[in-house]
């Protein structure tokens, strides 16, 4: 007897390999003992082809093949996300790459256009000293300059 969940080939598998392991250990005249003669020289025996037939190795395959499908399946959606995430990485990158290209530009010319500022307005302080000594100096000596 086996339980339904079990492939139908494995008690079957079983019984095989218990008929040949009884017939290559014991001889004819020996197969005419009862079963508890045989018990303590055969249940070790048993005990193991039971065990060994009952973890059955191709269901276990299977069952491991299963789980290394879905792994991968996770796995490769996994590797396709990171990828999407690394393309919008990129254009993001590509984005701030020009963004700091027109930065620098549009910096290179508020510092220029701050630069002539700042020389318009030294020429026209330098100017109003000019003139506000000229008209001091004026006040003094005569507004020819002779004193």
């Amino acid at each position: 007897m086996a339980e339904e969940s079990v492939d139908r080939r494995v008690p079957f598998a079983l019984l095989d390999d218990l008929k040949r392991e009884l017939t290559n250990r014991y001889s004819l005249s020996s197969l005419g003992k009862s079963a508890y003669e045989l018990q303590s020289d055969f249940g070790p025996i048993l005990e193991d082809k039971m065990t060994s037939y009952s973890s059955d190795t191709l269901s276990r395959i299977q069952s491991e093949v299963t789980d290394l499908r879905k792994i991968t399946v996770s796995t490769v959606d996994k590797l396709l996300e990171r990828g999407t995430r690394l393309e919008l990485l990129v254009t993001k990158t590509n984005d701030m790459s020009e963004s700091a290209f027109a930065f620098k530009r549009e910096a290179g010319r508020i510092q220029r256009h701050m630069y002539w500022k700042r020389v318009k307005m030294g020429v026209g302080i330098g100017g109003v000293v000019v003139v506000g000594f000229y008209g001091l100096v004026s006040m003094i000596c005569s507004p020819t300059l002779h004193c």
